[in-house]
């Protein structure tokens, strides 16, 4: 479930990136569009590896083991 909420915010993020480019500037969009892709694929599989990552480090551990404080 917490990795569904990072991937939908990386791709709701990508489009408005996107339509702001080509609302502001479209020749830069027009110019620049391989770029975008490539950076825009990396910030998604960046989001997709930092969603799992987390599930995974944190189901390790027993559910008590993080609920307690360690000073």
């Amino acid at each position: 479930m917490l990795a569904f909420e990072q991937i939908v915010m990386c791709i709701a993020g990508t489009f408005l990136v996107t339509a702001g480019i080509v609302l502001l500037r479209p020749d830069l969009f027009a110019r620049s569009i391989q770029t975008l892709i490539v950076c825009f694929g990396l910030y998604l599989l960046g989001g997709i590896c930092g969603a799992v990552a987390a599930p995974v480090q944190v189901t390790r551990h027993k559910v008590l083991e993080l609920l307690q404080v360690k000073e």
